[in-house]
């Protein structure tokens, strides 16, 4: 059932349905494109690259039509075991919703801080200690930290669009209380997280 809340979010940003629809990015969706398909690239030099370049992103992420502007954009990027340390350069893909980052080497999200429709993180399976640098886009719903080495959670204050959050496999000690996750109706999957 739609909360009275999520009307009114879904009027002031056009963006924010898709927050509640994770089905939206399958491959058998039609309104995706995948960008690799216009690419004539080296698969194998592409993946022995380590280091973040827009051809990367690009090979590895699909379009889709931006509803605020009505234009294609970047909306999706799997960036999954690509051994990446450093992932500024994503900031530059400003219409990025759902951003795949498994099976890095990442020890800072702070630069993901400034994707303001970024509504799906995942992250895990990567070298995270502290994640206090990252400040999440005002509408993030969907982030999985799990299978990482964060040792605390000194602040969720900042989550408060959160509707799925995962911290399993993780050293955290104690979890803040969770009084401002407006719409948190899922499941907070702390399993196997406390050391």
């Amino acid at each position: 059932m739609i909360k009275k809340d999520q009307v009114k979010l879904s009027k002031q940003n056009k963006w924010f349905p898709f927050a509640l629809n994770t089905n939206i990015w399958d491959k058998c969706n039609t309104t995706i494109i995948s960008v690799s398909s216009f690419l004539s690239v080296n698969l194998n030099k592409i993946k022995t690259e380590e280091t973040l370049t827009d051809r990367v992103i690009e090979f590895y992420s699909s379009i889709l039509i931006a509803p605020e502007v009505h234009f294609y954009a970047i909306t999706k990027s799997d960036l999954i075991n690509l051994n990446l340390t450093d992932v500024h350069l994503l900031q530059k893909y400003h219409y990025l919703q759902y951003l795949d980052l498994s099976h890095n080497n990442l020890s800072d999200l702070s630069s993901l801080s400034r994707l303001p429709y970024l509504l799906y993180l995942n992250v895990s399976h990567n070298k995270l200690k502290d994640i206090s640098n990252f400040a999440p886009p005002r509408y993030l719903t969907y982030l999985n930290l799990s299978h990482n080495s964060i040792t605390s959670m000194k602040s969720l204050e900042n989550f408060w669009s959160i509707v799925n959050l995962d911290l399993s496999y993780n050293f955290i000690k104690k979890i803040p209380r969770l009084h401002n996750f407006r719409y948190f109706s899922i499941v907070l999957e702390i399993s196997k997280s406390f050391a």
